[in-house]
């Protein structure tokens, strides 16, 4: 017989005692840029062969400080905490470097994890890319320059969810810092009149919406049910 009940309760504790960070749980110490995380090689050591060989005689670390040098603290922390949980939270600011640590200390789940988040991107990327394909007349498009183009902008976007946009008036939306690549060819979108409103990149890297997007590049058209009012402080919901 087996009880999953008890099996399911223990992962939380295991998952619980990692967030308390209590020293006196864990038998392990690494340290990124001066701040501490504790764990227990016996959980790191079994999901990772790469931690079994630093807590070896080779390495030099069996029951010394750990430093970390080359990634965050927070991106660490999330690393270590899909060991524990089996869960982390991947977003465009620390996916490369999940997906590097991953790979080097061969975590295959989470790196599969990774490769899933990256693909949704990149699909969707050169689905846009082959859209404005479509629609030129350009004979030189570069394929590969347009998927780079739109997985940029993509990440960009996304960066500015449930973010207040920076227009004063109600002219036009933007928002301010976000040094969004501005393509050196020209947009393949076509004007079409039945597209009120076009979501843009300015030249500045800025991006934003407009009715008409001039000298902007036109990453996306718009529609919408309503009459859509630009207003300062608007926000971008973003599934």
């Amino acid at each position: 017989m087996t009880s999953w009940i008890f099996l399911e309760e223990m992962q939380r504790k295991f998952n619980d005692a990692f967030e308390s960070q209590n020293p006196a749980m864990f038998d392990v110490v690494f340290d990124i840029d001066g701040k501490k995380l504790y764990a227990d090689k016996l959980r790191l050591t079994l999901a990772s062969t790469t931690f079994e060989s630093m807590f070896s005689d080779r390495w030099g670390y069996k029951d010394d400080i750990i430093p970390i040098k080359n990634y965050k603290f927070d991106d660490f922390k999330g690393f270590l905490s899909f060991i524990y949980s089996a869960k982390c939270d991947l977003n465009d600011n620390n996916i490369m470097a999940i997906l590097d640590m991953a790979a080097f200390y061969q975590i295959e789940r989470l790196k599969e994890l990774c490769e899933e988040y990256l693909s949704k991107i990149y699909e969707w990327a050169k689905y846009i890319a082959f859209k404005k394909q479509k629609e030129s007349n350009n004979e030189n498009f570069n394929m590969n320059d347009a998927i780079k183009t739109e997985i940029d902008a993509i990440k960009k976007i996304k960066s500015v969810k449930n973010r207040p946009s920076d227009n004063t008036e109600s002219l036009v939306l933007y928002w301010s810092n976000i040094n969004c690549k501005f393509p050196s060819s020209p947009s393949q979108y076509k004007q079409n009149d039945d597209v009120k409103d076009h979501l843009v990149v300015f030249s500045d890297g800025n991006i934003g919406v407009v009715r008409n997007p001039f000298g902007a590049y036109t990453l996306a058209e718009m529609t919408s049910e309503k009459y859509f009012e630009f207003t300062p402080n608007c926000k971008i919901e973003i599934e």
